[in-house]
């Protein structure tokens, strides 16, 4: 499995103060006679969105909604679905007057007569402490940084015995698991070059150090990895020993 790096980003709840906008009344002329349906449908669209909130507090479904963000891996979230029984899903839109604008307008407010109107501060709170502890939510990484990671391994690199290479055919790719323990398991070729250079990639690999492993809400787990191994010019003169 290939990891995506993923650029953390801070989650922002966009609260509207109701879910209906009315547009303003230009009186009769040309071109007003739509806005009428215009109203109508939104009003339609609220009230049906408010509607099923309701249902589902009641059948104790809570469901908040965003579009996408990353990571995907949040404590926040983490702390509203263990705490607070509340699952995030994803949306294509979720702006005041739409489906799920309303619907969370009108489901926040039940929330908050449940679980008080400081839940959600309260919430982003623990999830800011769990996520000072470093180990709640972590991808794997070469434990001295990413510049670390490049020197051991094109430093160990053997060039008389994997000369470099030009152009697109330059690359090793190697996926391998780090486990629990940080440690690199099955290293394997997955698009490879020749056998001179893939048992290259695969022998430097094997030399690493172990890792700092993936942790998932507070725990360790085995992860698969790709590197990349370039065999170029640029790499043997700025890193070969």
């Amino acid at each position: 499995m290939t990891h995506l790096l993923s650029v953390p980003a801070t989650l922002v709840i966009l609260l509207t103060g109701s879910c209906l906008r009315q547009a303003p009344d230009t009186g009769p002329g040309p071109g007003n006679n739509t806005q009428p349906a215009v109203s109508t449908q939104a009003s339609d669209t609220c009230h049906q969105a408010r509607t099923a909130a309701a249902t589902d507090f009641r059948k104790g479904t809570y469901e908040l909604h965003s579009r996408e963000f990353l990571p995907l891996e949040n404590a926040y979230l983490d702390v509203l679905a263990a705490d607070y029984q509340v699952q995030w899903r994803f949306v294509e839109t979720d702006e005041p007057g739409s489906y799920f604008g309303c619907y969370d307008d009108h489901l926040l407010a039940l929330l908050e007569s449940k679980y008080g109107p400081d839940f959600l501060k309260a919430a982003r709170s623990k999830a800011d402490s769990l996520d000072q502890t470093g180990k709640w939510n972590r991808d794997a990484s070469f434990r001295q940084g990413f510049e670390a990671q490049q020197a051991f391994l094109y430093g160990h690199i053997d060039w008389k015995k994997a000369p470099e290479r030009t152009g697109k055919a330059s690359r090793v790719y190697v996926s391998f698991t780090v486990d629990t323990l940080g440690r690199i398991r099955n290293p394997v070729i997955t698009k490879g070059l020749d056998p001179a250079h893939d048992q290259e990639a695969l022998r430097v690999v094997g030399l690493m150090p172990d890792w700092n492993p993936t942790y998932r809400q507070g725990k360790p787990k085995s992860f698969g990895w790709t590197l990349p191994i370039l065999f170029t010019r640029a790499m043997r003169l700025r890193y070969a020993r």
